[in-house]
């Protein structure tokens, strides 16, 4: 089901639907199935409902909700917010300052370079899930900057404005994601995560431009690094 340029409300019913919005501020809602929903331009408004999902909210301030089941959630470009609710989701702001929360399950924030300063918000409690900030490729576990910021944690691709700051982190576990990802394999815990905060307060995030850590915070802050990150 496709769209017009104007403010459409599109319908799913409890099959595998495809709905695309294009132009205009548009509401889609897949209900039962696996989904796939297209916002397009404008300020769009996609519900997956029950289902495995697939949502991208297009150019555009949009509000993306997965619903039940396994859902991948894309923003794209504008100021998007994204809710996962139950299951294993991704959520991917893309550019922009985006809000994501993932809600139950075992779910997936993505960072990549150019994306822009995202807040994530985390409170799952259930003993044994695994939920993951993972970085896209070109970005090193030596290019990320740890800092303590009230409540939240900050996490910071260094020389840039792209980051991700964890709501109530310093509150609760279950505010916590609790692996970062880098996409060349390597792995920090949460439990680890307060090492590199303290070692890393000593010292200004690197400047603006600053793709790699100055020689000085190299020799202060490599070993730590190397020893956390696995």
């Amino acid at each position: 089901t496709v769209g017009t340029d104007g403010a459409d409300n599109l319908y799913g019913y409890a099959t595998n639907d495809t709905l695309n919005g294009g132009a205009g501020d548009d509401r889609l809602y897949g209900a039962a199935g696996n989904d796939t929903l297209s916002g397009g331009d404008g300020n769009d408004y996609l519900s997956g409902q029950d289902g495995d999902d697939v949502l991208d909210g297009g150019t555009g301030a949009d509000y993306l909700w997965g619903g039940n089941g396994n859902d991948l959630m894309q923003g794209d470009a504008g100021d998007d917010i994204l809710y996962g609710d139950a299951g294993n989701d991704t959520l991917n702001g893309g550019v922009g300052s985006d809000y994501l929360a993932a809600g139950a399950g075992n779910d997936t924030y993505v960072l990549g370079r150019g994306y822009g300063a995202d807040t994530v918000t985390e409170n799952d409690s259930t003993t044994g899930n695994t939920d993951i900030a993972s970085f896209l490729s070109g970005i090193g576990a030596d290019q990320i900057w740890f800092r303590h910021v009230g409540t939240n944690l900050e996490v910071s691709i260094i020389g840039t404005l792209d980051k991700l700051t964890i709501n109530n982190w310093y509150s609760g576990n279950q505010y916590h994601v609790e692996q970062f990802k880098t996409a060349d394999g390597k792995t920090l815990i949460d439990t680890k995560v307060e090492t590199l905060v303290q070692a890393m307060a000593a010292f200004s995030p690197p400047a603006a431009g600053q793709t790699t850590l100055p020689p000085t915070y190299q020799d202060a802050l490599g070993t730590t690094i190397a020893a956390n990150w696995q």
